[in-house]
């Protein structure tokens, strides 16, 4: 049977780009599709953004502790943050000016926009036309897990894929989950003065990683001013 594409990637992020190159250069008639957009989760909601929020957010506790490092400064300081989420913003566009479709293109390979289904065990129908290949790699990445606490669908709650979307920071935020994501928003957040309240259910953060690890980021945290709740469970938004 003769098909459309060797290859067909699904999911245009880290893995699928990579992928899909790679295939590319190894000579498979190679196809990528995404949904909207090329970058993926690292891109436009996880990676890029949350490390221009750091630095960020490092840049500003190093001036808030000048006197720390021998500093006097003559006149008064004082700091905004009005900025900060359209620094974010910038980064992500400016990254994103990195793998735009048409590079991908002129390598040779075709570049499809839109939400697919798979019709047979080797071909898939998108935007109203079928498409078959010899092979698939599924590449879709993640999505935020919206727990099912009473009255959370009743509230204005944020998500890592609509966080930096936020067009000034808020004067206090509850992050609910210490893992890796949420340790670094508190801290990024509570260096940039939002009053930040972690609420973790397990006993202590990062719980997955080794004791002595978290005691270390618990400290750090509760030094940049972030209230931690560990072993405690969120059960009514209201």
């Amino acid at each position: 049977m003769k098909h459309n594409f060797d290859l067909i990637v699904i999911g245009g992020g880290a893995a699928g780009l990579f992928a899909a190159s790679v295939a590319n250069t190894l000579g498979a008639k190679t196809c990528l599709i995404d949904k909207e957009r090329l970058g993926g989760d690292c891109t436009w909601f996880g990676c890029v953004p949350s490390k221009a929020l750091l630095k960020s957010a490092s840049a500003a506790n190093i001036l808030n502790k000048f006197k720390d490092f021998g500093l006097r400064i003559k006149d008064d300081l004082t700091l905004s943050t009005a900025g900060v989420m359209d620094h974010v913003r910038d980064t992500i566009q400016e990254i994103s000016t990195h793998h735009p479709p048409e590079t991908f293109e002129k390598r040779g390979i075709k570049v499809i926009f839109g939400s697919l289904k798979f019709v047979g065990k080797k071909a898939i129908e998108i935007n109203g036309r079928t498409l078959t290949a010899k092979k698939f790699i599924i590449c879709t990445g993640s999505h935020p897990v919206v727990p099912p606490i009473e009255g959370l669908k009743d509230i204005d709650y944020l998500t890592n894929e609509n966080v930096f979307d936020l067009k000034e920071l808020p004067e206090s935020l509850i992050v609910l989950g210490g893992g890796p994501i949420g340790a670094e928003l508190a801290q990024s957040l509570s260096r940039l003065g939002v009053k930040v309240t972690i609420v973790e259910m397990m006993d202590r953060l990062i719980f997955r990683e080794d004791s002595d690890a978290s005691v270390i980021l618990e400290e750090q945290l509760e030094k940049d001013g972030v209230t931690i709740l560990s072993g405690k469970k969120a059960v009514k938004f209201q």
